[in-house]
Formats: structure tokens, sequence, C-alpha cells
């Protein structure tokens, strides 16, 4: 069994794997979108699926996603629902979701800087590319009222929950 990996992803990690550490200290890791493609799951067994989804509806957030998002392309993204396609009622019963609150607390270096920088996509970007990403991320803390001069911030995520029966 063999899973394609998307090139962003594999070279994202491979730039960037110390300042992923530094920004997402308690993930373990991302789940692939790709994964129940290739699962060997027999029919009756569970699948779960968990993503912490930025919570846009906060301006500072909202503005992040709006520095980034240009810079994805063709990246796999959780938003654009791709994942989903193994989903359909062949293979898998309907899913059901469960959403929770959930916040990354730390320095804007951590849930900030180097979370967004160790974005895959963003970790590949040419360096004076990947330099404007962070100065426009530095500039955001210094001039939001509710980044700058913080010692800590909340990063607020929604973690949605997926699961599902192999049929």
């Amino acid at each position: 069994m063999t899973a394609h990996i998307h090139t962003a992803a594999q070279r994202g990690f491979s730039n960037a794997a110390q300042t992923y550490a530094r920004g997402r200290p308690e993930y373990s890791a991302d789940l692939l979108p790709w994964l129940a493609h290739d699962l060997a799951l027999e029919a009756g067994g569970q699948l779960g699926l968990v993503w912490n989804v930025r919570d846009g509806s906060v301006d500072w957030v909202k503005a992040i996603t709006d520095i980034i998002t240009p810079y994805e392309g063709d990246t796999p993204r959780f938003y654009k629902g791709d994942w989903r396609t193994p989903f359909t009622g062949r293979t898998f019963a309907p899913l059901k979701q469960r959403m929770f609150s959930y916040q990354h607390v730390g320095t804007a270096q951590e849930v900030i800087l180097d979370r967004f920088l160790s974005v895959s996509f963003i970790a590949t970007l040419a360096p004076n590319e990947n330099a404007q990403v962070a100065e426009q991320l530095r500039a955001l803390i210094a001039s939001h009222p509710a980044l700058r001069e913080r010692d800590s911030i909340a990063f607020p995520y929604r973690t949605e929950v997926y699961w599902c029966t192999r049929l």
C-alpha cells in the first residue's frame, strides 16, 4: 500500500521540521486527507478523523488566512473538502461529526510565526517570498490590539471530529 503525499507536504516538512515542532508542540501528526483511500479497514471497523480548523470568525485569524492563502496553490486543504471523496456511501457509512472549541496557547512566535511558517506551502517558498510572509505576520502581530505586546496568545480553533463505519 502506497499513499501519494503532495509535493508541498514532503518538501515543507523537510524544510521546516524544527519550526513545525515549535509551532505545533501538541500535534502528534496531521491526518492525511487521502488516508481513507488506502486504509486497510475491515467491514464494521470504525474510522475517526480529527482536524483543528482555524476559527476564521476572529478578525486577526482571518487576516492570517488572507496572508497565507494566496500561496497554497493545489495543496490539499481541509476547507476544500476533497478529503470527503472516500465517504460517498459505497465504502463507508455516512460521516458523523462533532465540534469542540480549542485554543493553542503560547507566544506569538510559537502560535503564529512558527505555526504558519511551517505550513508546507509557506515553508517551500523561495527565501524572499518566505521572508515577505514572515514580515506580514510580524506586522499583524505588532499592529493588532489583540496581539501586540502580549506575553501569551490563545489561538482559537475548532476541533472537528468525524467518524464512520466501514461498510
